[in-house]
């Protein structure tokens, strides 16, 4: 989904800061690796099984 096409379907249900929030934390974050935690396994007590696995 494009950045226009967000702030379309984000029209009458959001406030446009928000948007605008939202969509600047997404570039940011493109191209970037993927942030990760031990929240799973702190929480469950055992680590994350792989989708499928």
């Amino acid at each position: 989904m494009t950045p226009d096409e967000f702030r379309t379907l984000s029209e009458g249900t959001a406030p446009t800061s928000v948007v605008d929030i939202l969509l600047t934390a997404r570039s940011a974050a493109v191209g970037q690796p993927a942030y990760i935690t031990t929240a799973v396994a702190d929480t469950l007590g055992t680590a994350p099984r792989r989708r499928g696995g």
